[in-house]
């Protein structure tokens, strides 16, 4: 059994988020719970891949469109991008008591 996300929603999440440091990571963390919900079996993986990875596209992409900061961002200090929305806790839909 294959422990790769779907195609189409890893897609869209690098389409949308980049290739940022925090990106990355936030990739990387969806990959291996992805990979975790495997023993549940691949369609409940997909799954919750698919309902993650839409979700987060779609804060990234609002807050994109407002004017924030694209995800993976770093200021002149070194601070990655979106701290001033909640860094990725937000990003992720964790951050106000998901």
């Amino acid at each position: 059994m294959s422990a790769a996300p779907p195609r189409w929603a890893e897609r869209l999440l690098r389409r949308c988020l980049g290739h940022g440091v925090v990106a990355e990571s936030i990739l990387g963390d969806l990959r291996e719970e992805h990979a975790r919900r495997l023993r549940h079996g691949r369609r409940i993986a997909d799954r919750w891949y698919r309902r993650e990875a839409v979700g987060i596209a779609g804060r990234a992409l609002a807050a994109r469109v407002s004017g924030r900061r694209a995800i993976g961002a770093v200021d002149a200090d070194g601070r990655p991008g979106w701290s001033g929305v909640g860094g990725t806790r937000a990003l992720m839909g964790r951050g106000r008591g998901d």
